[in-house]
């Protein structure tokens, strides 16, 4: 599955987003770094809690060409458990960057 954000700026938004799942506040740990296709580096992120921790990874990419934000599941335990981490990022991204977004999709 793959959640989709669109926006008109989506780098802008991608770093918003990553710099908000960094920081204190944050229900999300930053654990690693991605090596992409392309050579680049990308954040990997989990939950912080016990029942959630490390059962899903997943990276936040800008892609600019179809003025969205994808977020990649580079890990997970299972489809139920990637479906629970989107249930918690979608509202993540309509309470905190409700100006960003003109969108939010979920793809099989």
């Amino acid at each position: 599955m793959k959640l989709l954000v669109h926006s008109d700026n989506p780098v802008k938004l991608r770093d918003a987003i990553e710099n908000y799942l960094k920081s204190d506040e944050s229900i999300w740990l930053y654990i690693d770094d991605y090596k992409t296709n392309v050579g680049t580096t990308r954040p990997v992120f989990t939950h912080k809690s016990k029942n959630y921790k490390d059962k899903a990874k997943f990276v936040v990419y800008a892609q600019s060409d179809s003025n969205r934000v994808l977020f990649y599941f580079t890990d997970k335990e299972s489809s139920q458990v990637e479906a629970q981490y989107m249930g918690m990022l979608i509202p993540l991204i309509m309470n905190n960057f409700p100006n960003n977004f003109t969108s939010i999709s979920v793809e099989k």
